[in-house]
């Protein structure tokens, strides 16, 4: 009686096989969070974070030069950049990559008259092949005097 079920038990176990998982060669991200929605000017800091997906796992730079992760201020023209360390190690071939990335966005100000303002950012990431990944817009944080 034991035999048979051992035997339907492992001639089940092929069809559980992994899923094909397809990403693409270009990053994707997604919104996650984004704490906390008040700040006060020049003391407080925003951390925004995302998930990211990479097909060929080719995001991070060793050179803590050059930014990977870029956040624009609603309220500004030119984005800030971000340096990332290479999420798989150099030389690793293509790898998928997937996790989450906290990026503190510090000295947040006025910038009018007034006590307070609302800012939104638009956060993308590029990988080192220089693909860049979608845009992502996170909602309204209150920056107060």
């Amino acid at each position: 009686m034991l035999l048979p079920c051992l035997l339907v038990l492992v001639a089940g176990l092929p069809g559980c096989g992994k899923e094909e998982i397809n990403f693409g060669f270009v990053p994707q991200i997604t919104f996650v969070g984004l704490t906390p929605l008040e700040v006060q000017e020049y003391t407080g800091i925003v951390t925004i974070t995302i998930a990211y997906e990479d097909g060929n796992g080719d995001i991070g730079e060793p050179d803590p030069d050059m930014p990977v992760v870029f956040v624009k201020d609603s309220r500004l023209q030119q984005p800030d950049g971000y340096h990332v360390q290479p999420v798989a190690p150099l030389g690793s071939g293509q790898v998928i990559v997937s996790g989450q990335l906290q990026v503190p966005i510090k000295n947040l100000f006025v910038l009018g008259n007034t006590q307070q303002e609302q800012v939104r950012f638009e956060v993308y990431i590029t990988d080192r092949a220089g693909n860049q990944s979608n845009t992502i817009e996170t909602p309204a944080v209150t920056v107060f005097r």
